[in-house]
């Protein structure tokens, strides 16, 4: 009799045991799913309208974040710009802006007679991510070209984030008027995928789903949901790239910047960029860097386009320092693939011989 009463007390112990434990886990879990409905919450409020409405003024010793220096644009497709006559630190380096918004010196919009001028489209790696002013790959090219009894001007309008719909709407909208005789255009693996910002901000208080098993669903498959930065900003989910529709990802895009994202928005980019070639008489150079994937290679082919890759240089500048730990050279650092100063001095090397052949003496 006393051993059934001791197994019963036992056996309820061990229920009791089991339920705490049960209310605990759910206790943890429940705390996890607030702490991630929570992170939501902060994220909708890192979102590019949310950029405008908590700018303040920067001065030049001032460190700006990413959304100090990008502002809504009214331009559909552009979407968001630079915020224009900027003097701010940036990544630890000097970051100016022109009138215009542009990171580069003022130009008038009449070109002076004589001149060739050249104008830039793209994105971080043209815009010169984490490099002072007038080191990014076109001010060197605009450096090297510079001789007596020749004029050239190359204007950069590459704002972070863009891809290739947006590069095409801001030349269309705002560049042509500075008549180009030439467009370069920085293209990137992620041109074709959606630009930063355009991640619409979660609801954190959804009941149809839960943070907390999209967030180990994400973890398992080898996912990250967004890509982020030291700006505090929400940038865009990974995973919503231009082959988003190829992988079941699609419903990933906000529905409004849909028809800016993927492999045919890409194709439409560059065909309505060789109509605007056509119009406005100038050319076009698509530069790789370091490379772009075949698809989009591709099409820069089949549009027409003439490309100038820098995958030779890159090879070249390893060989030459022991192979590929020199890699590290050429990058802002382990954690930041965007070209370096040395970066940028090896794309300027490979790109001013090409424009200067392009444009003639």
């Amino acid at each position: 009799m006393g051993d059934a009463r001791d197994r019963s007390g036992a056996h309820t112990r061990l229920r009791r045991e089991w339920l705490l434990a049960g209310l605990a886990l759910l206790a943890t879990l429940g705390a996890l799913e607030a702490g991630f409905r929570l992170l939501a919450a902060a994220q909708g409020r890192r979102t590019l309208a949310a950029a405008e409405t908590r700018r303040s003024s920067l001065g030049p010793a001032d460190e700006a974040r990413l959304g100090d220096i990008v502002r809504p644009s009214p331009l559909r497709d552009v979407v968001y710009e630079l915020v224009p006559d900027l003097h701010v630190r940036f990544l630890g380096q000097p970051l100016s802006t022109s009138a215009a918004g542009f990171r580069d010196r003022g130009y008038p919009l009449a070109k002076p007679a004589g001149t060739r001028r050249v104008l830039g489209i793209g994105d971080s790696v043209m815009f010169g991510w984490g490099v002072a002013d007038g080191l990014d790959y076109l001010s060197l090219a605009e450096a090297r070209l510079a001789s007596p009894g020749r004029a050239v001007e190359i204007l950069n309008l590459a704002v972070p984030g863009y891809n290739s719909v947006m590069e095409v709407a801001a030349l269309r909208e705002r560049g042509l008027a500075y008549a180009p005789d030439l467009v370069v255009v920085g293209l990137c693996g992620n041109d074709g995928g959606l630009p930063y910002f355009l991640q619409d901000p979660p609801e954190p208080f959804a009941y149809d789903r839960s943070f907390l098993v999209d967030f180990v669903r994400a973890r398992l498959a080898g996912e990250t949901d967004e890509e982020g930065d030291a700006s505090g900003l929400v940038i865009r989910p990974l995973n919503a790239g231009w082959r988003a529709a190829r992988s079941g990802r699609a419903a990933r895009v906000p529905p409004r910047y849909a028809h800016m994202t993927g492999l045919t928005a890409f194709r439409r980019a560059f065909e309505e960029l060789r109509e605007l070639a056509t119009l406005h008489g100038f050319e076009v150079r698509v530069l790789y860097y370091p490379n772009a994937p075949p698809e989009m290679r591709e099409i820069v082919s089949e549009v027409g386009f003439q490309s100038v890759n820098t995958a030779g240089a890159i090879r070249r500048f390893l060989n030459e320092r022991g192979g590929e730990a020199a890699l590290s050279q050429l990058r802002l650092s382990a954690r930041d693939p965007h070209p370096s100063g040395a970066g940028h001095a090896l794309i300027a090397d490979v790109l001013a011989p090409e424009l200067e052949k392009t444009l003639g003496p």
